[in-house]
């Protein structure tokens, strides 16, 4: 039997102390005040190792040059990679409570990732809110949706933050065929932020007018690989390296089905108006 692991996570509750100088970049409170707001967050298995890979991720994405002037593009280096080293379920990664923790734990990236000053100040969504905002679980959850054997599509996706903004909010976004074909068509070079608009409003329009699994099913993936891949521990050489080649076993979906949902959302874009 794995070992039991305890993360302290915090309770939003926290907002209370989160004031204006913390949105600007400088925490007022004690850090011993965080204590009350602390909320056990039990795993069925030792996370020591993936969270020290998580925190070696984090210092590198900083200290990467190339994204000096645009924080946003790091989100497609990050999310697959600290998919890779958290190695959570979806279960697990529900608890808000568990990455607000992770934030606390890592201000500096707060601080780095949205380029707080006391002109720019951090919005407590990217601390308190939902998964489509909250740092950390923002990115981890784009991976975990559109990921499909390899990273390569989410590390193309991840890069836009139209997809956090526009793209997470849809329930249909937790469809694996459609979180794939709509990654396929939106995050190519020739769109752009007005197409990602466009086509996420017709797919709100659309989206009481069908049943997805009768255009695509998602199909359950082998539990028994990830329930393997989730007790080894993570490559951390592997996710270091920009040439990333690191796999899950996800792979969920069939080939005739992508293609029909790959058709829908080619038709759902061109409808009324061209994208």
């Amino acid at each position: 039997m794995p070992d039991t692991f305890q993360f302290d996570g915090l309770n939003p509750a926290i907002r209370t102390i989160l004031d204006e100088s913390f949105r600007q970049g400088s925490p007022s409170f004690d850090y011993a005040e965080l204590k009350r707001f602390i909320v056990p967050v039990q795993f069925d298995r030792d996370l020591t190792a993936n969270l020290l890979a998580f925190r070696a991720l984090v210092e590198a994405v900083m200290a990467k040059q190339e994204f000096k002037s645009e924080r946003s593009k790091s989100d497609g280096w990050l999310a697959p990679r600290i998919h890779n080293a958290l190695r959570l379920t979806r279960r697990e990664a529900a608890r808000k409570e568990f990455w607000i923790g992770l934030i606390f734990q890592n201000l500096d990236y707060l601080w780095w990732r949205f380029e707080v000053s006391e002109e720019k100040p951090v919005g407590l969504d990217r601390v308190l809110g939902s998964d489509s905002r909250l740092a950390f679980a923002q990115i981890w959850w784009a991976a975990e949706l559109i990921v499909e054997s390899n990273y390569s599509l989410v590390e193309t996706a991840a890069k836009s933050s139209d997809l956090g903004m526009y793209f997470q909010p849809l329930n249909l976004l937790h469809s694996k065929p459609f979180a794939i074909s709509i990654s396929n068509k939106s995050f190519d070079k020739s769109r752009n932020h007005e197409f990602n608009i466009n086509i996420t409003k017709k797919f709100n329009f659309s989206i009481n007018c069908f049943v997805r699994d009768d255009i695509a099913p998602s199909v359950a993936p082998d539990m028994n690989a990830i329930r393997k891949w989730r007790l080894e521990k993570p490559d951390l050489d592997s996710l270091l390296s920009d040439d990333l080649t690191a796999t899950v076993p996800y792979r969920s979906t069939r080939e005739d089905d992508l293609k029909e949902m790959q058709n829908f959302v080619e038709f759902v874009a061109n409808l009324n108006s061209k994208p």
